[in-house]
């Protein structure tokens, strides 16, 4: 199986991510300057299933929402300035 790894090099510095299967992921070189790869600690990922996804999707829907609530504000403003300039006349 194939993972992603993150790795320092130990020659240049330089950070790097590597794919490799889990048996070989001690055993990567830097691309830059060839020296060995020290492998960084890995990054933690939270999910939080339904959840999230309920999360993501409701701040979807409220951004549409205040969308339409925008535009329809707009509308009523821009009608009320023409009422107003029809009004008070050229």
């Amino acid at each position: 199986m194939y993972r992603f790894y993150d790795y320092a090099c130990e020659g240049c510095g330089e950070r790097f991510e590597a794919m490799v299967r889990m048996e070989d992921r001690d055993g990567v070189n830097c691309a830059t300057c060839g020296a060995r790869g020290r492998r960084l600690a890995p990054r933690i990922s939270l999910s939080l299933g339904a959840y999230s996804r309920k999360t993501l999707w409701d701040a979807k829907q409220d951004a549409n929402l205040a969308r339409e609530q925008d535009h329809a504000f707009a509308k009523e403003q821009a009608k009320g300035e023409a009422e107003f300039f029809e009004a008070i006349g050229p």
